[in-house]
């Protein structure tokens, strides 16, 4: 998919790359450019290089978590605004709400169903166009 003619960067965070592979594959046949990054300090540090169009985001990684990763990507202002989409297994509505409180716009449940999850970042390009 393109944003303004462009190929739409997806930066994905998540201690399990491989638990996402399957999505990361079918996204970029369908010409998406994608970065994956395995804790969320590399997440930052990609986020702050690759400025990409969307985070998908795992909340529950070793070290930090993805709600201090989320955090920590707000206070940049450099990337202040790139949309952070929460993925994960955890479905409760306390763990929604403190995703939507450090600053992420959606939140998908594991096992993601891949026609949601394009529909969900096709929504969020949407809007920043």
């Amino acid at each position: 998919m393109r944003k303004n003619d462009k190929q739409a960067r997806l930066l994905f965070v998540d201690d399990n790359p491989e638990s996402v592979a399957v999505l990361i594959n079918k996204l970029e046949n369908l010409d998406f450019s994608i970065s994956v990054a395995s804790d969320g300090q590399e997440g930052i540090e990609l986020a702050q290089a690759l400025h990409p169009d969307i985070i998908m985001l795992d909340l529950f990684m070793p070290g930090m978590d993805g709600y201090e990763t989320c955090r920590q990507l707000k206070l940049k202002e450099s990337i202040s605004d790139i949309p952070v989409i929460f993925m994960t297994a955890h479905s409760d509505q306390a763990s929604m709400l403190r995703g939507f409180e450090v600053g992420g716009v959606d939140y998908i449940t594991k096992p993601v169903q891949f026609e949601e999850l394009l529909a969900r970042i096709n929504k969020h390009l949407t809007i920043q166009e």
